[in-house]
């Protein structure tokens, strides 16, 4: 499994109400990965904080928060890339048939709720 970094932008951002100097914020992040030849893309929002020094400016704080975030995203690319992959191949081919109602249909000897004529009591 390869997941690739593809966008990358600071979503939010807040002074923590109870710690000075602590900024707190959320990443949004594209990682892209291709799957039985299919490309997938999935975002995700990774909570970062960090300890700035007062007066730093708000350009460097919103990069020092997507800079841990990218952090933060490599060690997972990095612990998925070390794990057996669950499934091999194409687990769902796109020409596989979609499953209809009658697929979950209840067996005939289970009663219907709404098929009851008693009234809870």
């Amino acid at each position: 499994m390869t997941l690739e970094l593809i966008d990358i932008a600071l979503s939010e951002r807040h002074s923590h109400p109870r710690l000075q100097n602590r900024i707190t914020g959320k990443v949004r992040a594209v990682l892209a990965e291709t799957i039985g030849g299919r490309l997938i893309e999935h975002e995700i929002f990774v909570p970062v904080w960090i300890d700035a020094v007062e007066g730093t400016p708000e350009d460097d704080i919103e990069l020092s928060l997507m800079v841990k975030a990218a952090d933060i995203i490599g060690r997972l690319k990095s612990r998925l890339s070390s794990s057996p992959e669950p499934l091999s191949g194409n687990v769902f081919p796109a020409d596989a048939p979609m499953a209809s109602n009658d697929d979950f249909a209840a067996p005939s000897d289970i009663p219907h709720p709404a098929a009851s004529n008693s009234t809870p009591e």
